[in-house]
């Protein structure tokens, strides 16, 4: 009589909680998060590398990421010259950022730091697939955890191994071409100062720039998901005006690398226009936020290096300065790469 009892009230419970509002926000809300963290996880797999060639093809990858980003820093620099409006200011920023993570993709670079998110999501599907076995064997996941930070240290050298020697070498063609640096000397200190460990909120700017590593990866599997759900290939391939202005065969070739490149498009303008406008929302509340994000941070200080003419390297603080730029890429990585893993487990 008992067991009859919770049976009837359990199935009045379940009656009630389908016909209300939450439940059916929460029901949604796990699926789309379900769909966004599986397609972030197909994007992670290319971040986990299983071979010593495929180890140095992510070396060379991460060496094209950090030229590019040479020049993204530079033209920050050109951007904050002409002071503009602070919202125009932001927008420009966002797409200075934008511009620079969609080149690396269709030139197939690396940022070091985007890695995480995606390999958080690419762990947490192992993890659930070593689950529906009754023997549960850690080593496929620990190999995968090592494979995924043997790749992230590996992009993570590439990048700052060629960030800091362009940013040198572009410093020296404007010194020959125009006669002096890049930066003055009191923008070189500007910079130096708002980087300094212990006299500067970096270690904060650096876990909230994480925040915005991990929402960049939501936002890539939200337009894979988008983009799936609507079938928007299909409709792109067969769509009439399309047909007759490229042909049918271009424009199944245009649907078809749409298909293949709208994650990462939608997750790289995502992610620089976070980088640019959120400083910006910050400081409509009176909060400071700045972007402290690995690679711009030594680019940035290659910079400043080059206005001292060298006399900087047998400076002590330059060198807590570049142990600072190693923190900052450690918090990237970490904050990151936590939240996309609760959120990639939860999701499971």
């Amino acid at each position: 009589e008992l067991s009859r009892v919770r049976l009837e009230k359990d199935i009045l419970m379940g009656a009630y909680s389908d016909r209300r509002l939450r439940s059916l926000w929460q029901t949604n809300t796990q699926l789309l998060a379900r769909q966004v963290v599986d397609h972030a996880g197909v994007s992670g797999e290319k971040y986990v590398t299983r071979t010593r060639a495929e180890q140095k093809a992510m070396f060379g990858a991460a060496l094209g990421g950090g030229f590019v980003t040479a020049f993204m820093v530079l033209t920050k620099f050109f951007i904050g010259w002409a002071n503009s409006p602070p919202l125009i200011n932001a927008l420009a920023i966002g797409f200075n950022y934008s511009w620079g993570f969609v080149a690396m993709q269709l030139l197939h670079f690396a940022l070091a730091t985007k890695q995480p998110s995606m390999t958080a999501a690419t762990l947490a599907r192992a993890i659930e697939v070593n689950q529906r076995d009754m023997n549960f064997d850690e080593a496929p996941l620990v190999d995968i955890v090592m494979r995924a930070s043997r790749t992230q240290f590996s992009a993570l050298l590439g990048n700052i191994f060629m960030v800091v020697p362009v940013c040198l070498a572009i410093d020296a063609v404007i010194q020959f071409s125009f006669g002096s640096h890049l930066l003055g000397i009191e923008e070189a200190n500007k910079i130096i100062r708002i980087h300094h460990p212990t006299e500067s909120g970096t270690f904060y700017f650096a876990a909230m720039t994480g925040v915005w590593l991990w929402a960049a990866s939501l936002i890539a599997g939200a337009v894979d998901n988008w983009f799936t759900l609507r079938e928007l290939r299909d409709g792109l391939a067969s769509n009439r005006l399309l047909r007759r202005l490229f042909g049918a065969k271009r424009t199944g070739h245009i649907a078809d690398f749409l298909r293949r490149h709208v994650s990462g498009l939608g997750g790289n303008v995502g992610f620089g226009l976070l980088l640019g406008v959120m400083p910006f929302v910050f400081f409509l509340v009176g909060i400071p936020l700045e972007v402290r994000h690995v690679t711009f941070v030594m680019g940035q200080l290659a910079y400043a290096v080059a206005a001292y003419d060298h006399s900087l390297w047998t400076d002590p603080h330059f060198y807590v300065l570049l142990a600072t730029g190693v923190s900052v890429g450690l918090i990237n990585f970490a904050v990151s790469f936590t939240l996309a893993l609760a959120v990639a487990l939860r999701a499971r």
